[in-house]
């Protein structure tokens, strides 16, 4: 009888072993997928945040390190306008210098990336354009509503819109047309082209005068005094050369333009 009773303590034991043998098995059978799934969770993760940061590395741009140029117009009715000009000392790095050129090195993080937008460089030139009505520097107002395009002898209506041009467009180029919301429109990308119209409905715009400009810009302004080199010579004594800043000014119905002197 006392080998009989050791006898199925023994079995008891073999089967508790057993029945542990197979709850470990069970075990590594499911932490090898739950490793499996946790790697390529955090493989997908790595993907997502580098796409991420390359995305954002693209949106910055314009950074304080580009320079870039984009051409202008401001088309009335049926003609381009002349160039603006900055109405005052440009604190941002988004500017013109009266070329058709709208010239793009942010001096500060505020303009750079979606900060960089036509709105800044509108207020650099004293441009207002609003979703009904355009407000020249010099003041004068084309409204829609109120003001008309005489076009073909016959007074119409107008509208104000913006066309955008990608970089390297031609005039076979499609334009984007925006008709509100001009000043949050972006400063995407380097040799895009403007053209800011008061027209009638459906007017096909063409590119900028300028816009050939952008194969080779000047960052060098042109209204910007010149200095002139001037010799005094004087019977029995040393000569001396003394500078004066000139600027030129263009006299209307003349066919040239006249230095006047600075002190």
């Amino acid at each position: 009888m006392a080998k009989r009773s050791s006898d199925k303590k023994i079995q008891k034991v073999q089967r508790a072993g057993k029945a542990a043998g197979g709850g470990g098995r069970q075990r590594r059978n499911l932490a090898y997928p739950l490793l499996i799934a946790a790697i390529v969770v955090v493989g997908v993760g790595m993907v997502w945040f580098a796409r991420e940061r390359r995305s954002t590395e693209v949106e910055a741009a314009p950074t304080l390190d580009d320079h870039w140029h984009s051409a202008y117009g401001t088309y009335i009715c049926d003609g381009f306008q002349p160039n603006l000009a900055d109405v005052g000392q440009d604190a941002m790095g988004i500017h013109t210098h009266e070329d058709g050129l709208i010239h793009i090195h942010p001096f500060s993080s505020a303009v750079t990336g979606e900060n960089a937008t036509l709105g800044v460089w509108l207020e650099q030139v004293g441009l207002t354009a609003e979703d009904d009505r355009l407000v020249m520097p010099d003041g004068t107002e084309y409204i829609e509503g109120e003001t008309k395009c005489e076009i073909d002898g016959k007074e119409v209506d107008a509208e104000v819109v913006l066309y955008k041009w990608p970089p390297q467009a031609s005039p076979e180029t499609e334009p984007d047309l925006f008709t509100s919301d001009f000043g949050s429109v972006r400063l995407a990308a380097d040799g895009e082209a403007y053209v800011l119209a008061f027209v009638p409905e459906g007017t096909d715009v063409p590119l900028p005068p300028n816009v050939e400009a952008l194969a080779n810009p000047s960052d060098e302004d042109p209204t910007a005094p010149t200095e002139t080199s001037v010799v005094e010579s004087v019977p029995g004594t040393e000569t001396t050369t003394s500078t004066v800043a000139t600027t030129s000014s263009t006299v209307a119905g003349a066919g040239g333009t006249a230095p006047t002197g600075g002190g």
